[in-house]
This record gives C-alpha cells, sequence and structure tokens, in this order.
C-alpha cells in the first residue's frame, strides 16, 4: 500500500527542484498580488479618513474592508516566511527624543525645533540674551562680558548627554561644536543640568546651517558603503537575475560606494528605531547587524503595513521573498572589511601627525 507522501508526492514540487523561470514566476505573482492588495488597503484607508474629516460617519463597507485586506495582506506575509512583529511588555518603547536621536545619528535627518515650546527656559533665555547682546555690540556703553573656556563645560552634567547621547560615536564629535556654543552665549555652567535634547541638537543644528554640512558621516551611509564592498557580487547577480540593465546595477553599486541608495531600495532596521530600547545601548541600533537593505516596493512598504513584520536578522540585503533574491550576512567577511577599514584609520591618523609636527617644526 503506497505512503501518503508518495500519493502527494506526484502533485508538488519542493522549492529546491522548481527552475529558476518557475521560482520568478512564482515570485512575480506574489509581488503583484501583494502590491494590489496594499494599493486597495490605501484606497480603503483614504476612503475611511475622508469621511471622518468631513464629518460624516464611517461606511461599514469602509471599515469592513480594511479588515478584510489587513487579514489577507498579513497571511500572504505570513507564507512568505514574514512574521509579525512581537512586543514585549516589560520593553518600554523609545521617546521621541530618543527616535529622533537614533534617526539623527543613522540618517542625519533635521527636525524643525519649535523653541517656545521645546527649548528649555535658560537656554532659550541665553541665546535671546545674546542676540541682543550682538545688536547692542556697536554701542559705546557696551562691554562685552569675559566668556568662559569651552572646555570648562562638561557635558555629562545634562541628564539627556549623560543617559543616551554620549554613547552615539557620532554625537561625541560633536562636543567642541557644543562647548563652543555654550561659551559664546555666555550659559552658566551651574544650569547645565537644565538643558534637554531640543537644546543640544538646536546646537548641533545650528551648526550645520552655518557650515552647510553635517559633523560626522551617518551611520546609515557609512553602512551602506560596507554593503558595497562586502556584498557588491551578490548584488550584482541578484539584480542580475532580476534582469536589471549592467549599467543600472554598476551605476547602484557605485551610489551605494558613496553612502547612497538606488531609488528602488531603502534602509531598514531589523530592530526598529521605536523598540530601539529592545538593546541595552539604544545606539546599537544602528550597528551593521541590525542594517538591511530592502526593496521599496511592494517588500519594504508591507514590512510597515498593515502590522510591523520582521525579517530574518541574518538578512542583510532583500530584492524579494524568494531566498534566491536575498543576501545573508557573512560574519567573516564582515570582519575582514572592518578590520581594514581600522587599519586605513590608524595609517591616516599617522600620516596627519607626522604632517602636523612638520608644520609644527618649522621656523619662520
Amino acid at each position: 500500500m503506497p505512503k501518503s507522501q508518495d500519493i502527494i508526492s506526484p502533485h508538488r514540487k519542493s522549492s529546491c527542484k522548481l527552475s529558476l523561470e518557475e521560482r520568478m514566476r512564482y515570485e512575480r505573482w506574489i509581488v503583484s498580488t501583494i502590491r494590489n492588495k496594499l494599493n486597495a488597503l490605501c484606497n480603503a484607508q483614504l476612503k475611511s479618513t475622508s469621511e471622518k474629516n468631513s464629518g460624516k460617519k464611517v461606511s461599514r463597507t469602509s471599515d469592513k474592508s480594511i479588515k478584510i485586506l489587513t487579514d489577507e495582506l498579513t497571511l500572504l506575509l505570513k507564507s512568505v516566511g514574514q512574521k509579525p512583529k512581537v512586543r514585549s511588555a516589560k520593553n518600554i518603547q523609545a521617546s521621541r527624543e530618543e527616535k529622533l536621536m537614533v534617526r539623527f545619528d543613522g540618517d542625519g535627518w533635521l527636525f524643525p525645533i519649535k523653541q517656545a515650546e521645546e527649548l528649555s527656559p535658560r537656554y532659550n533665555a541665553a541665546i535671546s540674551q545674546h542676540a541682543l547682546d550682538f545688536h547692542t555690540y556697536h554701542s559705546s556703553s557696551y562691554q562685552p562680558p569675559q566668556l568662559p573656556l569651552p572646555q570648562s563645560y562638561d557635558l555629562c552634567q545634562i541628564p539627556i548627554w549623560q543617559e543616551s547621547m554620549q554613547k552615539f560615536a557620532n554625537y561625541q564629535k560633536t562636543i567642541p561644536i557644543i562647548q563652543q556654543h555654550l561659551s559664546k552665549i555666555n550659559f552658566p555652567h551651574e544650569h547645565l543640568h537644565e538643558l534637554n535634547f531640543y537644546d543640544l541638537m538646536h546646537i548641533i543644528c545650528e551648526n550645520v546651517k552655518q557650515t552647510k554640512k553635517l559633523p560626522f558621516e551617518p551611520r546609515g551611509y557609512s553602512n551602506t558603503r560596507m554593503f558595497a564592498a562586502c556584498y557588491g557580487n551578490q548584488f550584482r547577480r541578484i539584480m542580475g537575475i532580476l534582469d536589471y540593465t549592467t549599467e543600472y546595477i554598476e551605476n547602484g553599486l557605485e551610489l551605494m560606494k558613496q553612502g547612497a541608495l538606488p531609488d528602488i531600495f531603502n534602509r531598514h532596521h531589523i530592530t526598529n528605531v521605536q523598540d530601539c530600547k529592545e538593546f541595552n545601548d539604544i545606539s546599537k541600533t544602528n550597528d551593521f547587524s541590525n542594517f538591511s537593505i530592502i526593496k521599496i516596493d511592494p517588500i519594504h512598504n508591507g514590512l510597515h503595513r498593515p502590522l510591523d513584520f520582521e525579517i530574518n536578522p541574518s538578512i542583510v540585503f532583500m530584492a524579494g521573498y524568494d531566498p534566491l533574491l536575498q543576501i545573508f550576512r557573512d560574519p567573516e567577511v564582515e570582519q575582514n572589511y572592518l578590520s581594514k577599514q581600522s587599519e586605513q584609520n590608524n595609517q591616516n591618523q599617522q600620516q596627519n601627525k607626522i604632517i602636523t609636527e612638520k608644520l609644527n617644526a618649522r621656523t619662520y
């Protein structure tokens, strides 16, 4: 009597036995289905929002459509190996300040600061007084104050710096900028503990506006360059399977080597920014081990809608749902890259030191 698996097996193929053409046909079907469901969900949500804004009662049809489409998308994403994000009640989600902190470190994203609402009263008063002093500088009775040394400001007295910001290597590079500014506006040392996150970001943002450049390279850019160096050949192979032209692939790699991304991809945190407190140190959110590059439509969009979905942490690149279109991390390759980078940085520091010593040794 034949076994049950013998009866079933002739009518199905395991994924490893499917030809490349069959796998790509199934991938295209999955992609188009998820894209269509996402578009339909977006339309249903827009209709529901429009009804709410107009003061009308939201129709049962809109709510029912949203629920059905959400459930269908959830099942589809689960069928291709995605798992809904399950949050632990023990892990408190990040505050707005912590999320902005991670975003600026990762992407260099500047956000507007409302002085009256977000800056601390003490800092707001100090910059207002400095502006007043600047306008009265040419007055014959004006006596410029004796400014404190920038180095005399101990940023560890600022709670948000002590608790979070100093743990980011990029924010440590802004220490001279913050100290210079505090000295310039003659901020009282005894009130350092009153400064908040928005005060410090206001200082950094003002410096960016004046210098027209960021004081550090965003982690997302350095991670993208690392990806291009470690996984460039695999990127070429996958994009070739997807029938992208050689010119497009090479141009995309060149962008990545400069820290940018082709327009069809997005950077993705495996552990989401709002869940960054799952790390003991929230600066780890922007580490390469938590970094991946995901095709935007529909994969990255699908991961965030209708629910938060998480991907396998070992995936560093995802251009499709089929494993053939994904790149998995190689710790050895990554470690070799980091070692070479460290060695190069040390050589650059030594060369700069030699040049500085030669310049200082010159006599005129």
